[in-house]
């Protein structure tokens, strides 16, 4: 691509290598371990509706990327998506710092002492404490069950949040591919195939 050729013609194809790559990855690798996950990296989110080609799951450009398989599948990540929230929003709302922070699993104020004082044992020991991001199986009691009782039990019992699921593919449900439900309502009913993302300290 030619140096002086205008930016805005040179932004779609940016993420042309990455998309091309994923579809030679579905031909040559059709079958796949069901506990392996592709992501794919993107500049542009507008992109998003090139990844499912393949399968015939062209999305039209009036649809939100948001709502396209594979970025609720959580296999394709945008940068300008993350850098957005990261740079723009923590202006105004400096407390996103502190959830990126406990979802990466970094001390925060309840795990600081005085700077003066800690030392590398110290900020290691809080890291390992440190609430974080991580997932668990479905426990077979609560098949069957509705989020809130889990949310419930979770959080009295274990001081464990759960903060949403991730559905495996389902026949009746329609969807091909998993998909990430952030917030979960109250009244869904738990499959034995979900995974539970949770906030909890090690």
């Amino acid at each position: 691509m030619s140096d002086i050729e205008p930016q805005d013609h040179a932004e779609p194809c940016s993420d042309s290598p990455a998309i091309m790559t994923s579809h030679l990855m579905d031909l040559l690798l059709p079958e796949k371990r069901p506990d392996t996950f592709r992501i794919v990296n993107l500049t542009e989110k507008s992109n998003i509706r090139f990844m499912q080609l393949l399968q015939g799951k062209d999305v039209a450009e009036e649809i939100d990327v948001f709502y396209t398989p594979a970025y609720a599948a959580g296999e394709v990540v945008v940068d300008s998506l993350i850098s957005n929230v990261l740079l723009s929003q923590t202006y105004y709302k400096p407390d996103i710092v502190s959830i990126i922070k406990a979802l990466c699993g970094m001390p925060g104020p309840l795990f600081q002492c005085d700077a003066a004082a800690e030392d590398i044992s110290t900020l290691s020991t809080s890291c390992m404490h440190a609430p974080h991001l991580t997932s668990m199986p479905m426990p077979d009691a609560f098949v069957g069950s509705t989020f809130s009782v889990l949310f419930d039990a979770l959080l009295l019992d274990y001081g464990i949040l759960a903060v949403g699921l991730f559905r495996a593919p389902d026949e009746e449900m329609g969807n091909d591919l998993p998909f990430v439900y952030a917030n979960p309502v109250p009244s869904l009913v738990l499959r034995a195939t979900d995974t539970i993302y949770v906030i909890a300290a090690h």
